[in-house]
């Protein structure tokens, strides 16, 4: 928001506005926002229908479109059953907080002055804002309030809304058809991933960009890609998101080449001769879909991508190979969201609406290619990192597990977390096998400590490969600690001995 004084000048003229919500550095310069804020705007589908972009002149120029207000509603909706519903109060109240008013104000005289301060008008006001609540009281005072107590005070006015349904659950079978209330709770799911994470993802999406996931096995990098790309394909319209025909999944090898993303000439299946066959880059515009890649620095993508590096910079591409007597070549059209191709020129376009969605193993990062610089500035890098040792105990505490073995698993996860840490996805898989194992005895009557031994040769000892002789000492040491039976011991002690 703006800041000023009473005769309208910036408070400090280096710094004019102030964001909030900032955690650091709240002010802002002069010149904010910066020009790349309005070549975001160009390309965002969100404001596609709020705002008329003219590029026709120097720079660009920017202004509401006729049926802004219906736009609005449409496109800035939260999702299909949350319409746009601003407190009008609250945010009025917030940004008039720091205002002096006299004795007889009322808050008709705090919202009437944020409106002015805004320029709401009459339409606006009806169409995006809420009135029928009430404030407490006092509203006004003499004294600075406290942070803390303003928020408290405002959530007095408008709520946070509960979950749809009064915490009733859903069954599994009708997550993926049903719309979800919220995107980002439909992308988490039940992966054990952090609200800022798909925030940020989502905004990035929607800004444009192509992304790398990057983070240790089992973090839920492959899972979340796929479920951003379901996203695009089923719920654009209902949260502004940008949209596909579906994904194309794909895992990268060290063979790859241009050949397999771009394309090359094979021979005609009708006679002599070569044609041109599209490699999966251009099948995934073709059919306007994501392309997922899992594993990307197991492909060599300096050799592997080629022209395509041109692409993912923003410019058009016109490759050797021909069809139909023209050059294959890929096109940029910002000013759609789909992508497309068109045989008789051979012509593919790209759709500002198209994402690339790539994964890769942090673990294996030494073993692998190195992505190059070049490479990765077109992509926004996302870490999807391990929770904590806290949250990892109580995600399965809510498992059915007996009290012993979860004793055995916050042993076991306080011993790995400072020399591997695992993601939830590899505890996920021991749990199960727990779970599994005790309600099918094969001839015999397994114990808890049984059971979970057999669960840590399968799923943890793969993951210790590449420690080095101190740290593996440590958790094999560390393991034999928490086993009660010599039995059980002596299996761990011989599985560290095959394996290391």
């Amino acid at each position: 928001m703006g800041i000023t004084t009473a005769n309208g000048d910036p408070v400090d003229s280096d710094h004019a506005f102030f964001n909030p919500f900032a955690p650091k550095d709240p002010w802002r310069h002069e010149g904010y926002p910066r020009s790349g804020t309005y070549s975001t705007l160009d390309r965002s589908k969100t404001f596609a229908g709020i705002l008329k972009v003219d590029k026709s002149g120097v720079g660009m120029n920017v202004a509401t479109a006729d049926d802004y207000i219906d736009a609005a509603l449409k496109d800035l909706r939260r999702s299909a059953k949350r319409s746009i519903d601003i407190p009008l109060v609250a945010l009025a109240i917030w940004t008039q907080r720091g205002e002096e008013f006299d004795d007889g104000d009322d808050l008709d005289v705090v919202t009437d002055r944020f409106r002015s301060e805004y320029h709401v008008t009459d339409a606006e006001a009806a169409a995006f804002f809420s009135t029928n609540v009430e404030a407490p009281e006092p509203v006004f005072g003499d004294e600075a309030v406290r942070s803390d107590a303003l928020i408290d005070a405002l959530f007095a006015i408008a709520p946070r809304e509960a979950p749809a349904g009064g915490g009733a659950t859903v069954e599994a079978e009708t997550l993926t058809e049903d719309l979800p209330e919220d995107l980002v709770e439909f992308l988490r799911g039940g992966l054990l991933l952090p609200h800022s994470l798909l925030r940020q993802l989502v905004t990035l999406l929607r800004a444009g960009k192509h992304i790398i996931l990057t983070g240790p096995p089992g973090t839920g990098k492959s899972t979340l890609a796929d479920r951003l790309a379901i996203a695009s394909e089923r719920y654009s319209k209902d949260f502004a998101f940008p949209g596909s025909a579906g994904r194309l999944l794909t895992t990268a090898t060290a063979d790859w080449s241009t050949f397999d993303t771009l394309g090359g000439y094979t021979p005609s299946a009708e006679g002599p001769g070569l044609v041109f066959e599209e490699g999966l880059f251009l099948q995934a515009i073709r059919e306007n879909k994501w392309l997922i890649i899992d594993e990307l620095n197991r492909a060599d993508v300096d050799k592997a991508f080629g022209q395509l590096f041109t692409v993912l910079s923003g410019h058009d591409v016109i490759t050797s190979f021909k069809v139909n007597k023209h050059n294959v070549a890929i096109e940029l059209d910002r000013d759609r969201a789909e992508s497309s191709y068109e045989p008789a020129t051979g012509k593919y376009r790209l759709g500002r609406d198209w994402r690339i969605i790539a994964t890769m193993n942090t673990f294996d990062r030494s073993l692998l290619f190195q992505l190059s610089a070049a490479f990765v500035r077109r992509f926004a890098v996302v870490n999807v990192g391990i929770p904590s040792q806290e949250e990892l105990v109580a995600w399965f505490h809510g498992r059915e597990l007996a009290p012993d073995e979860h004793a055995l698993l916050s042993g076991l996860i306080a011993l790995l977390h400072p020399v591997r840490p695992l993601g939830p996805a590899i505890w996920g898989d021991l749990i199960d096998y727990m779970e599994v194992r005790s309600q099918h005895s094969f001839g015999d009557d397994p114990t808890e400590a049984a059971s979970f031994t057999e669960a840590v040769i399968s799923y943890v000892l793969p993951q210790l490969d590449g420690l080095d002789r101190e740290s593996l000492g440590l958790v094999e040491n560390g393991l034999l600690a928490l086993l009660p039976t010599d039995a059980d011991k002596e299996r761990i002690g011989q599985a560290f001995r095959d394996a290391f």
